[in-house]
């Protein structure tokens, strides 16, 4: 009841990309997955003093997928920079990402958020959704659903630049 309660609330606002539990498309994988809010507090506190993307995705979400080439390109050009993105999964269970991830390997992190619980506290209620955060710590730009890279792109270009500013 819960869960049909939340769909009725956030469809509306999911026009732009998707919901959990659309049909699967292929795409690309991690090599490293954490589990729940531990490891997402972990992870910020190892990432302080940069700049970081998070990206709200799950596997069986098209526009998440569709946008894991520009993520990756993304991560390449900033390589050697404050840079870093982690990836919150909102898999149905986290073999499902597991298995995602042998055959799509990416080269960041992700969290398998177990119970939505840090897609709450982020207030995400459509995939995919980035959120750049600048090397204080501070929310400085939120994306939601696909076709944003080139906007995303420039935000960090301009946050890595008032990194030790």
């Amino acid at each position: 009841m819960k869960r049909l309660t939340y769909l009725f609330l956030v469809l509306p606002f999911m026009m732009a990309g998707c919901q959990i539990g659309e049909s699967p498309t292929t795409g690309n994988n991690v090599s490293i997955i954490e589990e729940g809010e531990s490891a997402m507090t972990a992870r910020m506190n190892s990432y302080r003093g940069k700049v970081v993307l998070l990206d709200f995705w799950f596997t069986q979400c098209p526009p998440c997928i569709n946008e894991i080439p520009h993520e990756k390109s993304i991560a390449k050009e900033f390589s050697g920079k404050p840079f870093a993105i982690l990836g919150i999964s909102r898999d149905g269970s986290i073999d499902e990402l597991r298995k995602y991830l042998s055959s799509n390997p990416l080269p960041w992190v992700n969290i398998y958020d177990v119970r939505g619980s840090i897609s709450k506290k982020w207030n995400v209620e459509s995939f995919p959704t980035f959120v750049l955060i600048d090397h204080q710590g501070t929310v400085i730009g939120r994306w939601v659903g696909g076709g944003n890279s080139s906007k995303i792109e420039e935000a960090i270009a301009q946050a890595l630049e008032n990194v030790g500013k």
